[in-house]
């Protein structure tokens, strides 16, 4: 089976761009950077030692075609939920990107 075929929902990227009003105030907003962007995720944890506590990390680790344009600090729009991107890297063989991201709260 190809790595393709492994990718079973659709996400949109978005980035981060920032306006400035004539009184000087800086605005930013989320457009589109991709849309219709294969993908496939899985929810990760990793525990982690805060002070004396052990705690545990809800993360979200995503796959996606070696070519899609990704960075740091874009989010991730599938499934009705958002995800900031917190780490991006490529496999070995330059398949396949994985991508670290955080659920970002849902505000109704």
């Amino acid at each position: 089976m190809s790595f393709c075929k492994l990718l079973n929902k659709t996400a949109v990227i978005q980035e981060k761009s920032g306006s400035q009003s004539a009184l000087g105030e800086i605005t930013d907003s989320w457009s589109t950077k991709a849309s219709n962007v294969k993908t496939r995720y899985m929810q990760v944890s990793k525990s982690e030692l805060v002070g004396d506590y052990q705690v545990t990390l809800e993360d979200y680790k995503f796959f996606f075609e070696f070519a899609t344009d990704i960075s740091i600090a874009d989010r991730i729009v599938v499934d009705g939920k958002t995800f900031e991107v917190q780490h991006v890297a490529s496999d070995s063989s330059d398949n396949h990107k994985f991508v670290f991201a955080s659920l970002l709260p849902q505000f109704n």
